[in-house]
């Protein structure tokens, strides 16, 4: 099975897309994921239309308006 996310790459939920988290298992289409950088043993269960990729944005210091 062809899956899009792989173990260890963030992702977000999509209808809540304020927590990052981690891939930790993928086993029969569905994505085992823990909440990112927490040591909880707790994993969540998503399939992969319920996740997108966390995406990384990098302000540049120089053109804050801080």
């Amino acid at each position: 099975m062809e899956r899009k996310f792989n173990i260890g790459d963030h992702v977000i939920e999509r209808v809540r897309p304020f927590q990052k988290l981690t891939v930790v298992n993928f086993l029969n289409g569905l994505y085992y994921c823990k909440i990112h950088e927490r040591d909880s043993k707790k994993q969540l269960v998503y399939t992969e239309n319920e996740l997108k990729q966390f995406v990384h944005f990098i302000q540049n210091p120089e053109n804050s308006t801080f």
